[in-house]
């Protein structure tokens, strides 16, 4: 009889800690999204405790780690709009944790420098990230957070793949050809469209 459940269980492939090996029907996009979601709303609630929202947080993060970055940078490494950015940077100077500088080389380029205030937030707010951190990896032992990254780390550079090869795809993809309507059934769609009763030519236009 343990001979015959060995075996049973030797025939089923099991996942990590006897989750089974095959995929959920969850979509992965959907899956991501929910881990996402569930992961920014416990961290947001941290950061209110300081007045901080998540996109202010973006952004200090990283002039945390370049001081000193341009709005352009700043924005395409958080990976948001000029706009967007730019209206998070005004509420950040508001609270003055920031100050904004017109760079003397390119006056068309603008730096964003921490001010004493912004830089004193980094220890409490990375605080809560580590702390979020934490929280989402209860239960999963140090190898399966490493797969974690592992596997994100693999979906990311498959999209960016895509992305990349996009150009290349659009240039040698055919392009569909509409055929032309038969010249009879062309006279019937005109006909249809034609105005009935009397048709007065050369009249003049209303004025305008």
């Amino acid at each position: 009889m343990a001979a015959r459940q060995k075996k049973v269980r030797a025939g089923k492939p099991r996942g990590l800690r006897g989750t089974p090996a095959r995929p959920p029907k969850t979509g992965i996009g959907m899956l991501l999204r929910d881990a996402d979601t569930a992961f920014n709303r416990y961290l947001t609630a941290q950061l209110a405790t300081y007045g901080i929202t998540f996109s202010q947080f973006q952004h200090l993060r990283n002039l945390w780690v370049e001081n000193g970055l341009t709005q352009a940078e700043l924005s395409r490494r958080i990976g948001i709009e000029m706009a967007s950015s730019t209206a998070v940077l005004d509420s950040l100077e508001a609270d003055r944790l920031i100050t904004r500088v017109r760079n003397a080389a390119d006056r068309r380029k603008i730096n964003v420098f921490l001010t004493p205030a912004g830089a004193a937030l980094e220890r409490p707010l990375m605080a809560c990230a580590a702390d979020a951190n934490k929280r989402a990896s209860k239960g999963l032992s140090k190898a399966e957070v490493a797969q974690l990254f592992v596997s994100a780390g693999r979906i990311i550079e498959n999209f960016k793949a895509l992305r990349a090869a996009e150009p290349a795809f659009a240039k040698s993809r055919p392009r569909t050809r509409v055929a032309p309507e038969p010249p009879g059934k062309m006279r019937a769609a005109k006909a249809a469209k034609a105005p009935r009763g009397r048709v007065h030519r050369n009249m003049p236009h209303a004025a305008e």
